[in-house]
């Protein structure tokens, strides 16, 4: 691994959990703000900003979770933890938006993309685990 890609890795480990922290506020906080609050985008020919959005910041999120320090024994139930959770954020905040109104409301399509970018979060994870020597930061 080049001297760069070294940096990167042990930067992103130490700083995993609150980048994931982050991500989670970004997520609740575009989540609710009314659709007044946002600039409108249409991308008809596109593939829809929204919905990548979502998988992006959802994959993301979990991904950070996924590669920060924890406790070796309890590491396949800790990334069942992470994605159940974020999963469950997401059907949350669809039932918040369509209890609040203010122009948004629940989409499955949403819930679609949510659940997809945790799946793809888990096996790009599941692939590059070894390139973070997750175990190397373990207390």
């Amino acid at each position: 691994m080049s001297p760069v890609s070294t940096g990167l890795v042990y930067f992103l480990k130490l700083r995993a959990n609150f980048l994931g922290w982050i991500t989670v506020i970004a997520i609740v906080v575009l989540s609710i703000l009314p659709n007044s609050a946002l600039t409108p985008i249409h991308f008809k020919d596109l593939l829809h900003l929204d919905k990548l959005g979502h998988l992006g910041f959802y994959g993301a999120a979990t991904f950070f979770f996924l590669i920060a320090p924890f406790q070796k024994e309890t590491r396949s139930r800790r990334n069942l933890t992470i994605c159940a959770g974020l999963s469950l954020l997401g059907i949350v905040l669809e039932c918040f938006q369509d209890w609040i109104g203010q122009g948004r409301k629940w989409d499955t399509l949403d819930l679609l993309a949510n659940f997809l970018g945790i799946i793809l979060a888990f096996l790009f994870f599941l692939l590059f685990k070894s390139k973070f020597q997750l175990d190397s930061l373990n207390q």
